[in-house]
């Protein structure tokens, strides 16, 4: 796999979200996130 070199600018703030889950019962929680966290750090 490539060095991921996508947050070594030092001046641009950098998250990783890492989300698994192979069952529904996360389905209302990854909806959240999607239409509302990930805009919010964009």
């Amino acid at each position: 796999m490539p060095e991921d070199t996508s947050c070594q600018d030092k001046n641009k703030r950098c998250v990783r979200v890492f989300i698994s889950s192979t069952s529904r019962d996360m389905y209302d929680e990854r909806e959240e996130l999607v239409k509302f966290t990930f805009p919010e750090l964009i």
